[in-house]
């Protein structure tokens, strides 16, 4: 509603569409490229929804251009696990990663789980690094939930599947 036109454009000329959001459309811009990555990857199986992954790259690089620091380092916190994915990487996968890790953990002061699941499941599980996966979890279980209250649902949820992980 903010951006008219901005689907089609999207679908049209994604770099184009999402350069006419600004700080006001963050959240939004987060928000879809989020949803959208899981629907593709519980859509795998689906080419025409596989094919939307360049729309989801250009929602979450256009975010982290605008707000980098949003809501405490969330948006790197999702590029953990999409820079091991996205189709349009280039160069050093891990080091990608591992940099959006580092900046999510800076960013939220180390009082977020979610990124240490992410280095886990997105990093550490397909090379088949044992040791890694079992410390990222690790620290994600010792991290107070209650040490910081606007992040205490994610990271109670995040630490049940921290747990779980480590039990499977």
């Amino acid at each position: 509603v903010a951006l008219p036109g901005f689907s089609d454009g999207l679908r049209a000329t994604p770099a184009e569409a999402v350069a006419q959001a600004g700080p006001a459309e963050v959240d939004l811009l987060y928000w879809t490229a989020v949803s959208w990555a899981a629907a593709v990857s519980l859509g795998k199986d689906d080419p025409s929804l596989v094919a939307d992954l360049p729309l989801v790259s250009a929602l979450i690089d256009r975010a982290l251009a605008v707000d980098e620091d949003w809501d405490r380092g969330a948006i790197h916190g999702f590029l953990v696990t999409y820079a091991m994915a996205r189709p349009d990487a280039t160069g050093d996968r891990v080091a990608s990663a591992r940099a959006h890790f580092d900046r999510a953990i800076e960013l939220s002061q180390g009082k977020v789980v979610g990124p240490h699941v992410a280095w886990a499941e997105s990093v550490c599980l397909p090379r088949e690094d044992r040791a890694c996966f079992e410390e990222a979890l690790q620290v994600a279980l010792k991290i107070d939930p209650d040490a910081d209250l606007p992040t205490r649902l994610a990271n109670t949820i995040y630490q049940s599947r921290a747990a779980w992980l480590l039990a499977n």
